[in-house]
């Protein structure tokens, strides 16, 4: 794999055909390379990470990771992950051949974790995060086997449950704000269970007035008719307003301060901005709506998900199915 030395100029340069993911050969020109042996591990790099093989660094293969989870996963939670494995993770495997890495060195790795002194749950997220890469590449390109498998799992889950607000605790919350926006933003996110992201990047073109809908994320979001007659009230007051505009021109962090400033005063029970969400599922889940509507409601993209994360909240389901089943037994005598 030769490189090359630029005419006239101290730096390198690569030049070398490869097949593409359609097998159509193409070729790679790329300059500026200061050494000769940078030039060639680029060179390399390059050729192991389209062809996917597992011989390349640990770091390199985390870009596939990345690239083949793009479609699957949303913005957010790719942020998530990329921050906690460009923290926690690659500086520890840096430059090691992921087919290399042993399950003693997951041991090294974890050892080095624990004594950092992270809550158990933050340990844990981290585990299954390095568990969730190697089984990726297990799975999806071959890899021998996952070295994570042969180690003890570190840190513990969270059994702290979602907090929320019930409808009777929403009703005096809301009945002390004073501003119209902040009401019917505060109604949007109850009554819809959007994240304020989402909310916050709603407009006019986004609501269908005539029938009680809002589209947001690819999704719609069937509305109360109140709900929907408040914003439409609300937009008709705002000066020279465009459909194309956003709704509510303000931050995430103004919202939560107001909604924090409202429970203070009052001595209302704590919950965070987010919880608004928490609190319509719970509020759905009181009103016997199934995890299969409440999913695909707030956008999960799986049931799992949902019940993982609300199931505690139906503590009267398996009573449910028990008494179902006497019902069944009596009917046959």
């Amino acid at each position: 794999m030769p490189a090359y030395k630029e005419k006239n100029k101290n730096a390198w340069y690569v030049s070398f055909y490869y097949l593409d993911w359609s097998g159509e050969r193409k070729r790679c020109h790329k300059r500026g390379f200061s050494t000769k042996r940078e030039a060639i591990e680029y060179e390399n790099t390059f050729k192991e990470k389209n062809n996917k093989s597992l011989s390349m660094n640990f770091e390199d293969f985390i870009d596939i990771y990345f690239a083949d989870k793009e479609h699957e996963l949303k913005e957010r939670t790719i942020n998530s992950k990329k921050y906690m494995i460009n923290r926690h993770i690659i500086p520890f495997f840096k430059g090691r051949k992921i087919n290399e890495i042993q399950a003693s060195d997951i041991i090294k790795w974890q050892n080095k974790i624990i004594k950092q002194g992270y809550s158990e749950c933050y340990n844990r997220m981290l585990n299954n995060q390095i568990n969730a890469i190697f089984n990726h590449a297990s799975i999806i390109y071959d890899l021998k086997s996952n070295p994570c498998k042969k180690t003890k799992r570190i840190g513990k889950p969270s059994k702290k449950g979602v907090e929320f607000w019930t409808k009777s605790e929403y009703d005096e919350f809301i009945s002390k704000v004073n501003d119209e926006k902040y009401i019917v933003l505060y109604n949007l996110l109850y009554f819809s269970g959007m994240r304020i992201g989402e909310a916050l990047a709603i407009t006019s073109n986004d609501i269908n007035f005539e029938t009680p809908k809002t589209e947001e994320s690819n999704r719609t979001i069937d509305m109360p008719s109140f709900v929907i007659s408040q914003i439409k009230e609300y937009i008709s007051k705002l000066y020279e307003f465009s459909a194309n505009e956003r709704i509510w021109e303000m931050t995430i962090r103004a919202v939560e301060i107001k909604m924090q400033r409202i429970i203070k005063k009052y001595n209302l029970k704590k919950i965070k901005l987010h919880s608004l969400r928490h609190s319509h599922v719970a509020y759905l889940i009181s009103l016997g709506v199934q995890p299969i509507v409440i999913k695909e409601r707030v956008g999960h993209t799986d049931i799992r998900m949902t019940l993982n994360t609300y199931g505690h909240l139906y503590p009267n389901e398996h009573r449910k199915v028990a008494d179902m089943l006497d019902k069944n037994e009596k009917n046959k005598i």
